[in-house]
């Protein structure tokens, strides 16, 4: 079977060169953790040492390898979660901040009136995410 992967591989089948990438990014996870943590590079570093590593639905992967939670459904559970206390702070705001802001609340408040965008800032016990 392996054989037969190879083939596939060098005569340029997508799927095969996929998951071969993948499992070369599982097989370095020990090194480029190791390396993360005890050198601390700058991110240019780190995309010019590890450029696989970049690409959105492996950042996310690596996300989820690590803390075990999904980090696309974390973060959009928290803005959801915190959109009411921002909108609140939108419209407090003075200024040439606030009018600018005050075209984008206004943009929310046209729109037909939703239920979890209207309710005041909710408490933080409240909040699933958090």
């Amino acid at each position: 079977m392996g054989n037969y992967r190879t083939k596939l591989r060098k005569a340029g089948c997508a799927e095969v060169a996929i998951n071969g990438g993948k499992m070369k990014m599982d097989q370095t996870f020990p090194l480029r953790r190791r390396e993360i943590v005890e050198a601390g590079p700058l991110v240019k570093i780190l995309k010019e040492r590890w450029p696989a590593l970049f690409p959105e639905r492996q950042f996310f992967a690596e996300f989820n390898r690590i803390a075990m939670t999904n980090l696309e459904n974390y973060f959009f559970g928290a803005v959801d979660c915190y959109t009411p206390c921002f909108v609140t702070i939108f419209k407090s705001k003075k200024g040439s901040v606030g009018e600018k802001l005050a075209e984008i609340v206004q943009l929310i408040d046209s729109r037909k009136p939703n239920v979890t965008a209207v309710h005041p800032c909710s408490p933080r016990p409240l909040c699933s995410t958090w």
